[in-house]
């Protein structure tokens, strides 16, 4: 067994072998004699990580010809690493449609579909936010909070139905999802 505390690591690295000379003095037996003392190194990861929360129905109502459906939902995004400054992430939205495209589907008639645009904002409200392209990271967003269990209110996800999908669509209700997700950069 303590043979075994002498072997260096290894890390396997794009295919190659490397040594790892840190890991040999890390931890170390005692010497004989009235008292022996060793030491074992302790090393603990934690990655970064990062929680989205507070997502809420976005409820567009009934459309009225010539206007567009718009809506949003104010949301938490929390992480455990970085200042301010450094704490950025990437966020990806899609859709339920073909290829994540941003579609509702008739509730009485799925096959009835109803594209939707999403927005993401990396502060509350919808001034300022990034129109998404499904699947397509939006990178360099800002403003998450910090620690983990915070819960402030700092991200938006809007949507829009444009008036002229609606006016061309068959009367159902449509409903979706805009999936958003969230990753440490």
């Amino acid at each position: 067994m303590k043979l075994l505390n002498r072997i260096a690591t290894i890390a396997v690295l794009s295919g190659a072998m490397v040594w790892s000379s840190a890991a040999l003095s890390a931890s170390s037996d005692g010497t004989v004699g009235v008292s022996s003392q060793g030491q074992n190194l302790i090393r603990a990861v934690i990655d970064k990580l990062i929680h989205a929360r507070d997502f809420d129905d976005i409820v567009l109502g009934s459309y009225v010809p010539g206007s567009d459906l718009v809506g949003n939902d104010d949301l938490n995004i929390a992480t455990n690493y970085g200042t301010i400054a450094t704490r950025t992430y990437e966020v990806t939205l899609t859709g339920e449609g073909a290829g994540g495209a941003f579609e509702l589907s008739g509730v009485s008639d799925p096959a009835q579909k109803l594209p939707f645009s999403p927005c993401f904002n990396d502060a509350v409200g919808t001034a300022g936010c990034t129109a998404a392209t499904a699947g397509s990271a939006i990178a360099g967003q800002g403003g998450a909070s910090k620690p983990l269990s915070d819960t402030s209110l700092n991200a938006n996800v809007s949507v829009t139905v444009a008036d002229a999908d609606l006016a061309s669509a068959d009367a159902d209700t449509y409903e979706g999802h805009v999936i958003v997700t969230v990753q440490p950069e």
